[in-house]
């Protein structure tokens, strides 16, 4: 794992077996102080910048951690394909809380039935602006806005759901699973979920509701992220081919 400084294009710090298997995410801490870095054998580590020595390693995934993030406090959160988001002391690396969307989307719906076997994990994001919420993309048709501490769901993001504005996107399934997510820019006040079907879902944050479905797919490849433009209405997604592609969201 290499830290570069963007504008010379140097190295500034190389962190010598970050990992003692792939590194399959990054985030930084607020203040710029510390790396959290993540892998594909489940293990989340803290890495300090400035020394470039790990500070801990937290235990508990099953399997490879898609997404990590400093929370507020001292927490560390984790995002894994084991289909769980786990919350850590980033102190003394103890799990705290342990969040399954399939679990809390059965409670939230008040269902009798036992919840499904959970999905992975593939998006954890942060909610700008609320300290404790994120919004959990699993391979299910259902992505949850939620406190992963308390399991508290705010909101549900469903491909099964119909849009305000009509048009319907070429090739949309509903119910199908997402594959990926992000949140708009700077405000985070639209939740864009990709689906398996190559739609683009766009979904008011707060409250769930399906605004519209972009087909986003060239019919041959597939689509497998997005992300958002920092400060305008624009998402790039990317995917099997070797082309990015940008629409107005």
């Amino acid at each position: 794992m290499v830290s570069t400084q963007v504008a010379t294009g140097g190295c500034a710090r190389k962190f010598p077996k970050a990992q003692a298997a792939a590194v399959t995410a990054l985030a930084w801490a607020r203040d710029g102080a510390q790396l959290v870095s993540a892998a594909s054998d489940g293990a989340v580590r803290t890495h300090g910048l400035k020394s470039g020595r790990q500070l801990q390693h937290f235990r508990g995934h099953a399997a490879a951690v898609a997404a990590v993030a400093f929370g507020a406090g001292d927490a560390v959160l984790s995002a894994a394909a084991d289909a769980t988001v786990r919350v850590w002391d980033a102190r003394s690396a103890e799990t705290t809380a342990t969040f399954e969307a399939a679990n809390a989307l059965a409670k939230h719906e008040r269902r009798a039935d036992a919840a499904k076997a959970g999905a992975a994990v593939v998006a954890l994001l942060a909610v700008p602006g609320e300290a404790h919420r994120y919004v959990v993309v699993d391979r299910s048709p259902t992505a949850l806005l939620a406190d992963p501490r308390s399991g508290a769901v705010h909101a549900t993001y469903s491909t099964t759901a119909e849009p305000a504005k009509a048009a319907t996107a070429a090739g949309r399934t509903p119910g199908c699973a997402f594959a990926a997510g992000a949140l708009s820019r700077p405000t985070g006040a639209w939740f864009l979920g990709l689906g398996e079907d190559r739609v683009l879902y766009c979904f008011e944050t707060k409250t769930g509701k399906l605004d519209r479905c972009l087909a986003v797919g060239d019919g041959t490849h597939d689509v497998t992220g997005v992300a958002c433009h920092p400060h305008r209405a624009l998402a790039a997604t990317f995917g099997e081919g070797d082309q990015l592609a940008l629409w107005r969201a």
